[in-house]
């Protein structure tokens, strides 16, 4: 990717899926006690990636924008 502003974009938007996907893993997985406290430590990476999405629509919206640069990049690599 010759752009380094687009792969830092989408180094965050591939950061935020896979927190994400690890958070509904997890969330999945523990008692109803528990859940506040992964969704705290959930919220507390996201902060320390700069950004704090806090509903699904926010998040959808990483991961679009996250598929839409990985296909515009994805010509220079081939």
């Amino acid at each position: 990717m010759s752009n380094p502003a687009a792969l830092g974009e989408l180094s965050l938007h591939i950061r935020t899926l896979h927190l994400y996907r690890g958070y509904l893993r997890a969330i999945k997985q523990l008692k109803y006690s528990d859940r506040n406290y992964v969704h705290s430590r959930v919220k507390q990476e996201f902060q320390r990636l700069g950004q704090i999405p806090t509903d699904e629509d926010t998040l959808g919206k990483h991961l679009k924008d996250g598929e839409r640069l990985l296909a515009n990049n994805l010509g220079g690599l081939l």
